[in-house]
């Protein structure tokens, strides 16, 4: 068995092993021997997890910082499996003629790209700085293709033709994993989902956001139900508001930097993302 990731099929080698026994008294119930990553792994049949380049940023200027507070080119990676993908062990290329060009390092902490969530990887040509910051970098291109490939180097697990909608602008797939590509004009999507509805005013049948882009006042009125949560996540994911409310409410936004935001809308008809930006 592989740390979050499916266990391998058929028969094979493995050069690094873990190990894990029984830490209680009376230490009964055995050991398990175990590789550690799917790099490991030697002829195995690899089981590839459903996990997506989702969107690509070239020119940051602005947009988010990496964990080093710079400005890089990132790319974004959706895990569309119901566990945890864990990415030590796996490359990164941007050269279909060198997959094994980065390798996320195994056994690194924040490498696993949670279930049904997003994972960034800096594509900065400084690998120095974490696991995740690879040795090339795209930042500036105007086009171009980048490669995630298994542990095994050989097995592509996805690929993206990218290009670049301008500075701070970014491109990728909606709905997120998805082979539908395409410029986000209305603003990048860093840590969340791409499908959001365009920037106008939304009345989807569950939810209503007025006006959009906001300055001050966000009003939202949500339909057919009687109670119902929210949350505001800026870029980075970070929650910066919260609440829950009655048929409608009002949200006053204006102490919030200008820049793109997420809300999430909970109710007992489910759960709903919308986009809006403060300006």
């Amino acid at each position: 068995d592989l740390y979050s990731m499916p266990a391998p099929g058929g028969t094979f080698d493995a050069i690094g092993w873990g190990q894990q026994y029984d830490p209680s008294s009376p230490y009964t119930s055995g050991y398990q021997f175990f590789p550690r990553t799917s790099a490991d792994i030697i002829g195995a049949t690899l089981i590839i997890p459903s996990i997506h380049f989702n969107e690509v940023m070239t020119e940051n200027n602005s947009t988010i910082m990496d964990d080093n507070n710079e400005y890089d080119a990132w790319v974004e990676i959706y895990n569309a499996e119901s566990n945890g993908v864990d990415l030590g062990g796996y490359y990164l290329s941007d050269d279909a003629a060198n997959l094994t060009k980065y390798q996320v390092p195994a056994g690194q902490f924040g490498t696993t790209v949670p279930a049904g969530g997003f994972l960034l990887v800096w594509v900065d040509g400084d690998d120095t700085q974490g696991a995740l910051h690879t040795s090339f970098d795209i930042a500036g291109s105007n086009s171009g293709d980048l490669y995630l490939t298994a542990g095994d180097g050989m097995t592509v697990v996805d690929t993206i033709s990218y290009t670049s909608p301008g500075a701070d602008l970014s491109y990728g797939a909606s709905p997120d994993g998805s082979d539908n590509m395409m410029a986000f004009v209305n603003g990048p999507t860093p840590l969340m989902s791409n499908a959001f509805s365009s920037i106008i005013e939304l009345d989807n049948g569950f939810i209503t956001i007025y006006p959009n882009p906001v300055s001050t006042t966000l009003h939202l009125e949500v339909n057919g139900t009687n109670l119902s949560n929210y949350e505001v996540f800026d870029l980075t994911g970070r929650v910066v508001r919260f609440g829950s409310f009655e048929s409608e409410t009002v949200l006053d936004v204006q102490s919030l930097p200008a820049g793109t935001y997420s809300l999430r809308v909970v109710t007992e008809m489910g759960r709903e993302h919308v986009k809006f930006i403060k300006f």
